[in-house]
């Protein structure tokens, strides 16, 4: 079994190392196995209860039969506060490759696993963090889920509930061994306070090679101010190197993996592209960009590359007004910009010379915790740039109007061959030019959850 060395260090010690990967000591921690397990599924499986089985079962097809599992966890009544907290689950994919796994809270609920079916499960809150399993053989995996355990604690909560999710559509199934399977039941490891974490070394992403290199200095704090992701959502969310400063009000998507990005909003890629960001205002002096935003983009598909990989982020259920930008200022007339939003479409329109930007807006309604952005098969070239999110639906008519001369709206152009006709959001009528300004401010430093897989 892989084992991490643990050091014991005084406390204010451990209160500096609390925003880095951690390890935990396993002679002094506190190991609650599941105390209930159950998975639910949609349709046909609707009524049926999965509570005394082993393994549960989480997936998501395309032909829509969705399956998710729930973990409590009941807390000691003497339990005092932790220093760290990991879910530790035994898992495999039903057949070989690689799936991720979301692990969410969930709402206070006395659900009971004999009883639990999906029209009366829990609701699902925010995203925790997501797993990857791979292996059609059982390993342990974990996540470092200590900030939510921490909360609860404090809040004095007698239990723990948390939901595993696939997090993309996919035929394969992941399978997670229940507490009826004996010996490798799920647990949640509580750390005790007086045990500081561990530092783990981190791989950094590879250099960037391909067009424009980007600054080395280090990466900027990012201090846009965003509301919670329990109260109205306002976000703005600029793709660009890690290394530069967000245009004003934007946070920064660097093209890190999906995750808790340190600013209360956990999103990102579904593969590393951080070494796809490019500064287009280096290499193009005579483009005339609107603002900053339109100078920098992440490619989702470079040269000969198949699309690897999908955006997203985490929200609450609800109906969001959804502003995107594709395009790229090095790019004449080459792009084809064909995207989903949701899964509805959203962009459909071929780059030109004279709008070397697409955009649209539209509403979007999100139901499983999940806003997804991705590339149809008809894309080409594609390259995000920024995307603003807002819980205020009757946003939209003043943020088609922001869009500038430079972008196509998506559905005034000829569209995309084979690609499904852009409906509810676009326009037709040329909006006046952005007059946003162009202020840069810095941001504090992305805390980004780390998932060890441990092997037996």
């Amino acid at each position: 079994m892989s084992k991490t060395l643990a050091l014991r260090v005084p406390a204010f010690i451990a209160s500096l190392l609390a925003a880095t990967s951690i390890g935990f000591a396993a002679d002094t921690n506190t190991v609650l196995s599941v105390s209930a397990d159950a998975h639910v599924g949609d349709g046909g499986l609707a009524k049926k209860n999965f509570g005394i089985v082993d393994p549960l079962e989480v997936m998501a097809t395309k032909a829509g039969r969705t399956t998710e599992a729930y973990l409590r966890f009941d807390i000691p009544a003497d339990q005092k506060p932790v220093a760290g907290a990991k879910l530790r689950l035994a898992a495999r994919v039903d057949k070989p490759g690689k799936e991720a796994l979301l692990i969410r809270s969930v709402a206070p609920s006395d659900w009971a696993e004999n009883v639990v079916i999906w029209p009366i499960k829990p609701d699902h809150l925010t995203s925790l963090g997501e797993i990857g399993i791979s292996g059609v053989s059982y390993s342990w995996y974990e996540l470092d889920v200590t900030s939510y355990v921490q909360e609860q604690l404090k809040a004095g909560a007698k239990s723990i509930t948390l939901v595993a999710v696939h997090q993309d559509t996919s035929p394969n199934r992941v399978l997670i061994h229940s507490r009826e399977s004996g010996t490798s039941k799920p647990e949640l490891i509580l750390v005790p306070a007086f045990v500081a974490p561990i530092v783990v070394a981190k791989t950094l992403p590879p250099a960037n090679t391909q067009g424009p290199t980007t600054p080395t200095t280090p990466r900027p704090a990012n201090t846009a101010r965003t509301t919670a992701p329990s109260g109205p959502v306002a976000l703005k969310i600029n793709f660009q190197p890690l290394s530069l400063p967000a245009p004003a009000g934007y946070l920064i998507d660097g093209g890190e993996v999906f995750g808790e990005r340190g600013n209360g909003w956990s999103y990102g890629w579904t593969v590393d592209r951080t070494d796809q960001a490019r500064d287009r205002s280096t290499n193009e002096p005579a483009v005339k960009f609107p603002d900053a935003r339109y100078g920098t983009v992440i490619y989702t598909h470079y040269k000969a590359e198949k699309d690897t990989g999908s955006w997203a982020i985490s929200l609450p259920n609800g109906d969001y007004a959804v502003r995107l930008c594709a395009g790229d200022a090095t790019r004449d007339a080459a792009m084809v910009l064909s995207m989903r939003v949701g899964n509805q479409p959203f962009l459909a329109e071929k780059q030109t010379s004279s709008h070397r930007w697409v955009e649209n807006v539209k509403v979007i309604k999100v139901t499983n915790g999940r806003l997804t952005v991705a590339t149809d098969k008809d894309s080409k070239y594609v390259r995000l740039c920024f995307i603003e999110i807002y819980s205020d639906t009757s946003m939209v008519p003043s943020l088609l109007a922001q869009i500038p001369a430079t972008s196509r709206v998506s559905g005034t152009g000829d569209g995309v061959k084979g690609a499904t006709a852009d409906a509810g959001g676009s326009t037709t009528t040329r909006p006046p030019a952005n007059t946003i300004a162009d202020e840069k401010k810095n941001a504090k430093p992305v805390k980004v959850i780390d998932i060890k897989t441990l092997e037996d």
